[in-house]
């Protein structure tokens, strides 16, 4: 089976089939290839892509509140379990409602994904709308039950798929963040802002991007890794310089390490920033003066 997702073009939806079906792509080719659409293609309107993979705004907004919740029908049939499974059935025997809950009670991922792809591909927009809130809000809820590891095999599993879900990437970066691995949900988020076209909701993702990037370098600080906190923010800078404020963060980063020169270099691509610019000149003056061996008023 080919595996696509779909952007509304004009008002048809064109299908975005991977090249090698027996392949999934990774997270950064995943991601260009979305930058790639969202950029080139002519006939995407800046109105939005409207599609089944298109959460609306307020539910978003939940995904990155920490009270994200789930109530669906789905939530309450399946009960989360790891260490068993339902009593098996004839799969093929049920209808497409029950087959979809059976394979996500029993932990079947990649075929609770096949059969929504299915269902996506044979159905009208509406009806299988319903089966990708119902996937997300389990996801949710394993999630909350801190059932991590099947929380993030199940968003993995979906977002080989539908890979620029912006809800469903942000529910894996919050899942990531609760594992512990912050480097994983800052790509995820990374992932979000790409695949995210309105300015309000890209905001509130940077801003919980922003709060787990400031996690993480305390955590390199205090273990006085000066050179990760650098190489993280030389990695920051590079896959998204249009973040002012990661520029700061590295140019502070080699200030720490008095490698002045390099911090000025980094402060002046943003020294004339209208929300940083400040206070990266001010920042270029201590630097200088620190560089001459003098110290700065």
């Amino acid at each position: 089976m080919v595996h696509c997702s779909r952007l509304e073009v004009s008002g048809r939806y064109r299908p975005v089939r991977f090249l090698n079906p027996d392949k999934r792509t990774s997270s950064l080719a995943a991601a260009v290839l979305c930058a790639g659409l969202l950029v080139c293609s002519p006939t995407l309107t800046d109105s939005g892509i409207s599609s089944t993979h298109e959460p609306n705004v307020d539910r978003v907004a939940a995904a990155l509140s920490d009270d994200h919740s789930s109530n669906s029908a789905l939530t309450r049939t399946i009960s989360i379990k790891t260490d068993s499974k339902a009593p098996m059935a004839d799969v093929a025997q049920l209808d497409e409602r029950d087959s979809f809950i059976h394979l996500l009670g029993n932990n079947e991922f990649d075929a609770a994904i096949a059969h929504y792809d299915w269902i996506y591909t044979n159905h009208d927009l509406d009806f299988s709308k319903t089966y990708r809130v119902e996937l997300l809000d389990y996801a949710s809820s394993l999630n909350q039950a801190g059932k991590y590891d099947l929380a993030a095999a199940l968003l993995e599993a979906y977002l080989a798929v539908y890979y620029t879900d912006v809800e469903a990437l942000i529910l894996q970066a919050r899942v990531y963040r609760n594992e512990g691995r912050h480097l994983n949900a800052i790509e995820s988020f990374q992932r979000a802002r790409i695949s995210e076209h309105r300015r309000s909701v890209s905001d509130l993702i940077l801003t919980q991007a922003n709060t787990v990037i400031g996690e993480y370098v305390q955590g390199l600080r205090e273990g006085n890794d000066v050179l990760a906190v650098t190489e993280f923010y030389q990695w920051l800078t590079r896959s998204q310089p249009s973040v002012s404020g990661y520029h700061i963060g590295l140019a502070n980063a080699y200030a720490a390490q008095r490698r002045y020169d390099e911090a000025i270099a980094a402060l002046r691509y943003v020294q004339h920033d209208v929300t940083v610019g400040g206070k990266a000149r001010s920042l270029i003056y201590e630097f200088r003066v620190k560089s001459t061996g003098g110290e700065s008023s």
